[in-house]
């Protein structure tokens, strides 16, 4: 049986387009028809797209070309270029009817079009509708936009997309948001994801909102961050209504944008979660102790869901009491990203690390006391860490298990002692990848010295929006002289723009010579030996 490339299952095709950059990705779509099918039907998003202002009248491709006068509209009717992926620029009304049917023209032959992004400082829904029906084969669409205009009357059925293909949708950013805005979208039963961010209602009868949660059968993904304080989401009268099962969540409660209640016993009847972010903020709360103790019942739920990989807190204030400390074992959650705004209550966070063995990411900004830090050495297959708002003194009291390799400090703003680096390398010693984010004057070249000399391992060094005023080319010497094993290298001082990006090593490409001249000789030695067997006859 001959192996084709239309044999191969499109899932493994996805997962290995998925770390294409567009670029690639373009090219690996103009080799065959089977490529160029599933990253279209598959990786909308990443594919090379069209950007069209239409306040301006000018439109930038991929290679950048830019027209700046009325006829860039009849060029882009003229083409027989097809797009997939469309950016759509202060798309309302009043800058479209000054093109007539022009943008109309435009959209009915694009059938192809798989993804669209809209921004605009005043929706007006029809218009969204019309050109939403026009692109039909939709996979993607992002609408931005500041308010939604005022229509003369509602949205009918006329009015109702037909969408068959569609998977993802974000809305966000609307001060005056219609709820009829999900009209258009109502006959959607696809829909994989759904983001919902920063949405003030005109309408406080957001009935449709849930009604269109709901009938998404297939949702693996839910975003609500910033809703209005009126949108009472997750009211549902019987948990029987939801059909989906979510992988993904990511929600934001401030006190009163959700029924907390409901929302909680919802929540508790998903199991079958991945990844989980939740930011708890009760400041707002009109019941605080209870809806601490939901808070509470809650993040408790999560620690026991089987499948969990990843979990992602922010809390304003914890009220969990010692007697009150989480008493099992999650061993399949790997990932922990934790912040507490309020600060000086950690037991929250000390009995999360407790009863997560296996975790081998750890993200934390918040009071790092010593039941917080004597927690870290039994967390045996911790390997990165990422601490924020670092102060004086705290990184020689960081002490990990023997495969912690990776530490990431962020918002570093105290000058920090070359013995406190000493002291965490020392009890660190397999440390290859060190990363400072958003300092000021945190290290120097003396510093760097006792980094390369105590870290011999080190691989990737990096400093990302960040000042250092006092390094100098010596930095650079010891990385080179201490650091053989060095694979990426980036140093910013911002006064003389020194930065530095190493890829690979030389040390790297000298092995990769000596391998290709071990091949020649290996190649050589065994034509050498099969014609002295020919000559002898042997063979």
């Amino acid at each position: 049986m001959t192996i084709t490339v239309e044999l191969l299952p499109t899932e493994s095709l996805v997962l290995i387009f998925n770390h294409l950059n567009s670029r690639d990705l373009l090219s690996a779509a103009k080799s065959c028809k089977k490529f160029n099918q599933v990253i279209i039907d598959f990786l909308p998003i990443k594919y090379p797209s069209i950007r069209i202002d239409f306040q301006y009248l000018n439109y930038n491709k991929v290679q950048r070309f830019t027209y700046k006068d009325d006829r860039d509209f009849n060029i882009l009717l003229e083409t027989n270029r097809l797009y997939h992926n469309y950016i759509l620029i202060n798309f309302n009304k009043e800058h479209t009817d000054r093109l007539g049917n022009k943008w109309l023209q435009l959209f009915k032959k694009q059938i192809n079009a798989r993804c669209i992004r809209i921004k605009s400082d005043c929706m007006d829904l029809k218009q969204l509708s019309n050109l939403i029906k026009l692109t039909h084969r939709l996979v993607f669409v992002e609408i931005d936009g500041y308010r939604t205009a005022k229509m003369d009357e509602p949205l009918d059925d006329s009015d109702v997309a037909s969408l068959p293909s569609l998977k993802h949708l974000k809305i966000h950013s609307f001060l005056d948001t219609s709820p009829q805005i999900f009209k258009i979208f109502q006959d959607c039963k696809t829909l994989k994801s759904i983001s919902l961010s920063s949405l003030f209602f005109i309408n406080k009868k957001i009935k449709s909102i849930n009604d269109f949660i709901l009938n998404q059968r297939a949702l693996e993904q839910l975003e609500l961050i910033g809703l209005d304080s009126h949108s009472a989401l997750f009211s549902y009268e019987s948990l029987n209504d939801v059909k989906f099962k979510l992988e993904k969540i990511n929600i934001e409660y401030n006190g009163y944008s959700l029924n907390l209640e409901k929302f909680s016993t919802f929540f508790c009847h998903q199991k079958l979660f991945k990844e989980v972010k939740l930011a708890l903020d009760l400041r707002n709360s009109l019941h605080h102790a209870h809806d601490e103790k939901l808070c509470d019942e809650m993040i408790r739920h999560i620690m026991t869901m089987d499948h969990l990989l990843s979990v992602n807190l922010l809390v304003n204030k914890c009220s969990l009491k010692d007697s009150e400390k989480f008493q099992f074992n999650n061993r399949s959650i790997t990932k922990l990203v934790f912040e507490n705004e309020s600060r000086g209550n950690n037991n929250l966070l000390v009995s999360l690390l407790h009863c997560l063995p296996n975790l081998t990411h750890l993200e934390l900004a918040c009071d790092y006391s010593d039941d917080v830090l004597n927690q870290l050495p039994q967390l045996i297959k911790l390997k990165n860490l990422k601490i924020t708002d670092y102060f004086q003194g705290l990184l020689k009291s960081i002490k990990c298990s023997e495969y912690f390799e990776s530490i990431s400090l962020q918002y570093c703003y105290t000058k920090n002692s070359g013995s406190d680096w000493l002291e965490f390398l020392r009890n660190n010693t397999n440390i290859k990848r060190i990363h400072i984010h958003h300092s000021i004057d945190f290290i120097d070249d003396t510093i760097v010295d006792i980094i390369t000399s105590a870290c011999p391992n080190l691989e990737d060094f990096q400093m990302t929006d960040s000042t250092a005023k006092n390094i100098t080319e010596n930095a650079y010497r010891c990385f080179q002289k201490n650091c053989k094993n060095l694979k990426f290298l980036k140093l910013t001082n911002k006064p003389s723009q020194m930065t530095l990006n190493k890829h690979q090593s030389f040390h790297d490409l000298l092995a990769n010579v000596k391998c290709i001249i071990s091949f020649y000789i290996i190649c050589i030695i065994g034509f050498v030996v099969l014609v002295v067997l020919m000559w002898q006859g042997k063979i």
